[in-house]
């Protein structure tokens, strides 16, 4: 009996905020992910001078996307 794992309420608490990080910082990637293909399919669809900026914008959304899941992932 001794030997049983003791659980405190701080890891309780890391725990629920690392699933919690976890969670919504996928669901985050997931939306930029959709954002990004939606960008290109309009650039493709719609022809405007500018639609490169709006591109170079969506592929940094993805990439701190990509740096957050990480880091919910590692940290």
């Amino acid at each position: 009996m001794d030997n049983l794992p003791i659980i405190n309420n701080s890891q309780i608490i890391f725990l629920f905020f690392k699933v919690f990080s976890l969670v919504f910082s996928f669901v985050y990637l997931v939306f930029s992910v959709v954002s990004f293909q939606q960008t290109k399919m309009m650039s493709k669809t719609i022809r405007v001078a500018k639609s490169g900026i709006l591109i170079i914008l969506s592929i940094i959304q993805l990439l701190l996307s990509i740096f957050l899941f990480f880091m919910a992932i590692f940290l």
